[in-house]
């Protein structure tokens, strides 16, 4: 399953869920550095919901994409730049 979202505060954030058997696994990405850090702190809740409805948390990954930031081009010309994602991975 796949969620998208977008907060004035946090930006866009992409949820993506796979569910096989009683494992979940996700994948995070988020525009923002605050917004992965809100998601982290809750992992330990999500972990015991999870497991409260008989399913286990698997790999969890949160990535932090900013497609808006620009680097300039040796001709001067602005260019958006490649993306480069932090990446916080987390097997729980």
């Amino acid at each position: 399953m796949q969620l998208s979202l977008r907060s004035a505060e946090w930006g866009a954030l992409r949820i993506e869920l796979v569910v096989k058997g009683s494992e979940v696994r996700a994948s995070v990405l988020t525009e923002c550095g605050a917004a992965r850090d809100a998601i982290v702190s809750q992992l330990d809740d999500l972990r015991a919901r999870l497991e409260g409805r008989g399913l286990r948390l698997g790999e969890f990954r949160v990535s932090v994409e900013r497609p808006d930031e620009a680097v300039r081009a040796e001709d001067g010309a602005v260019a958006p730049r490649s993306l480069r994602p932090q990446v916080l991975d987390l097997v729980v």
